[in-house]
């Protein structure tokens, strides 16, 4: 089945920006994925197990939905990739 549409020769990872305790503030996270954007990187990864605590597993996930909630331009820009459909609190497989 080929592609909608050509990948990029970049991508854009987001684990940086939630697996930490305190995570990246959103300012400067769409800065930095605007940016992403604006060079090219436009495959975007992200997991439903990067979130470190205090913040829940799913921070990554977070993130992009706040990220496509203010820029919902930006949504058929970006083809993303998200691994890790495990539980969070046991990595077992959901």
């Amino acid at each position: 089945m080929p592609l909608p549409k050509p990948l990029p020769i970049a991508g854009f990872g987001l684990l940086s920006m939630t697996w930490r305790p305190i995570p990246t503030p959103d300012d400067q996270a769409f800065g930095a994925m605007k940016a992403a954007i604006s060079r090219g990187a436009t495959i975007w990864s992200s997991s439903s197990v990067y979130g470190m605590p205090p913040q829940p597993p799913t921070a990554g996930l977070h993130l992009l939905r706040r990220y496509f909630n203010k820029y919902p331009e930006d949504a058929d820009k970006v083809t993303l990739f998200i691994r890790a459909c495990s539980d969070a609190a046991t990595l077992s497989p959901t």
